[in-house]
């Protein structure tokens, strides 16, 4: 491939205001209209105790051709400067009633082939990081990834250069009540 691939950025957002708390908006990105891909949040749970928070993903292949997208590991996921967590499937338990855990970036990469038109939803868990002091710290909490396309299922599953990728997240804002 000669060059870089192109590459999408949101070039807005959408806001949504929740019930109840911790969480209290979210603000989802929207992606230009020639980005192969187009993306959505759906806010499923506060958490409640020891239960994180949960929320779906959605990404809807927008073109008449098979693709291949790899990411959704938020940028920085060793650790989050927030305090916040995502990932698909969390085991710790703490002992201050408040969801704890750690991203584990193995478990969150996704790598899915999308046929024409074809949507794809995947549901994850938000918690708190183990060295945050409070449950849910107040603030606006910024979770992005990148994601990679690829055009044909060679070179998908061979690690060459993606066709194009686009930068996707939201904005989840914390306050109590």
């Amino acid at each position: 491939m000669d060059g870089d691939p192109e590459t999408y950025r949101p070039t807005g957002s959408e806001r949504t205001e929740l019930q109840e708390s911790p969480f209290t908006e979210l603000r989802v990105d929207t992606l230009p209209e020639s980005a192969p891909f187009s993306a959505g949040v759906e806010f499923l749970a506060q958490p409640a105790g020891e239960e994180p928070g949960r929320f779906a993903v959605e990404l809807r292949n927008d073109t008449d051709d098979s693709l291949g997208v790899e990411g959704g590991v938020p940028e920085d996921s060793d650790e989050s400067e927030t305090g916040i967590a995502v990932s698909n499937g969390w085991a710790d338990r703490a002992s201050d009633d408040c969801p704890r855990g750690y991203r584990q970036a193995d478990d969150v990469i996704e790598a899915l082939w999308f046929d024409p038109n074809e949507t794809i939803q995947e549901t994850y868990d938000i918690h708190v990081t183990h060295d945050e002091p409070v449950c849910f710290p107040e603030g606006a909490h910024r979770i992005e990834s990148e994601y990679r396309v690829y055009s044909s299922k060679a070179g998908f599953n061979n690690d060459d250069d993606p066709a194009s990728r686009f930068y996707w997240g939201f904005v989840l804002t914390i306050e109590r009540s």
